[in-house]
C-alpha cells in the first residue's frame, strides 16, 4: 500500500496543531483512518517531520557477520545436514537461525550442501512401482 501524500500529511498535522482539532476529528475531516491520522501526528511529534519512513530495501542475511564460521564448517565437514550446521554455528558462538536461513546463506556463498553418496538409503520402501 502506498504512503499517504505529503500534502495530506501536512494538512492533518496543521489541523491538529494549529486548528486544535483532535486526531480523530482530523481523520474524519480528511477521510483517512483514525490510526493513520494518529500515527502521522505522532511521527511529527517524535521526529519533527511528517514524512513517511522508508519502505522496502535490502535486508542482510542473519548469518552475514558469521560467514567465516559457516564457510569453515562447510569446508571441514561438507556432508553435514542443515540442522547439524545450525547446531555447529551455535556451538561456535553464532546465532541460532532456521534451516532455510542457513540454506539461503550457503547458496549466496556459492556452496552446495549435499550428503555423501555413501549415506544410508531410506528404510522405507518405494510407494510407486
Amino acid at each position: 500500500m502506498a504512503a499517504t501524500s505529503m500534502d495530506l500529511r501536512n494538512r492533518i498535522v496543521q489541523a491538529v496543531d494549529e486548528d486544535g482539532m483532535s486526531r480523530r476529528a482530523a481523520a474524519e475531516r480528511f477521510m483517512v483512518g483514525h490510526s493513520t491520522a494518529i500515527k502521522i501526528v505522532k511521527r511529527k511529534e517524535t521526529t519533527g517531520s511528517a514524512e513517511p519512513a522508508r519502505i522496502g530495501g535490502y535486508r542482510r542475511h542473519a548469518l552475514e557477520p558469521h560467514k567465516d564460521i559457516l564457510s569453515a564448517i562447510i569446508v571441514e565437514t561438507p556432508d553435514m545436514t542443515l540442522a547439524e550446521i545450525g547446531d555447529e554455528i551455535v556451538a561456535r558462538g553464532g546465532p541460532r537461525v532456521c534451516k532455510s536461513s542457513i540454506d539461503r546463506m550457503v547458496k549466496a556463498m556459492g556452496f552446495r550442501v549435499k550428503k555423501k553418496a555413501s549415506s544410508p538409503t531410506s528404510k522405507r520402501e518405494r510407494t510407486l512401482p
